[in-house]
């Protein structure tokens, strides 16, 4: 999609667009990942997941303000210098650039949802396993009760 995009803007250009400043993409940080070892509370789990997601907002949200910045450099550019000669070199790095931010940012919605759906699969079996362990408390307390009525009855007995 990003391709075609970069084409038809390629074909409509009748100029070149400014040498402003070039955004660089940033990278959300990485998020300390917890040892295999370490239990994690269903509570940590979802600020962990949280946390991804806001950087990952953050980072869509940079990436998208500066593709608008840049469409709106290329828009005025052509306007102001309509009647001038295009530099057909500047239009195409633009739309190398912006079809390589577009390409980014949709590479990066697709790790998005597999990320939701693996940590859906987690929290599911976190809870999982809590329930396992409530039943396991109540059998354990009920077989702790079965055992003190049977030695008060031997103490009885004797």
């Amino acid at each position: 999609m990003a391709a075609s995009l970069a084409a038809a803007k390629r074909r409509r250009a009748p100029g070149a667009v400014n040498t402003g400043p070039t955004f660089t993409a940033s990278r959300p940080a990485a998020a300390p990942k917890p040892s295999p070892n370490t239990s994690v509370t269903p509570e940590i789990a979802i600020k962990m997941i949280g946390s991804k997601i806001g950087s990952l907002e953050q980072f869509t949200r940079t990436n998208l303000e500066a593709i608008e910045n840049k469409f709106s450099e290329q828009d005025k550019f052509i306007v102001e210098n309509f009647s001038t000669t295009p530099n057909i070199e500047q239009v195409n790095a633009a739309f190398d650039d912006l079809d390589k931010r577009v390409t980014e940012i949709e590479e990066t919605a697709g790790r998005t949802t597999k990320i939701e759906v693996d940590l859906d699969e987690k929290i599911a079996a976190l809870e999982k396993k809590i329930a396992d362990l409530e039943n396991l408390e109540k059998r354990l307390t009920k077989l702790e009760s079965i055992n003190s009525n049977n030695k008060k009855d031997k103490q009885n007995n004797h």
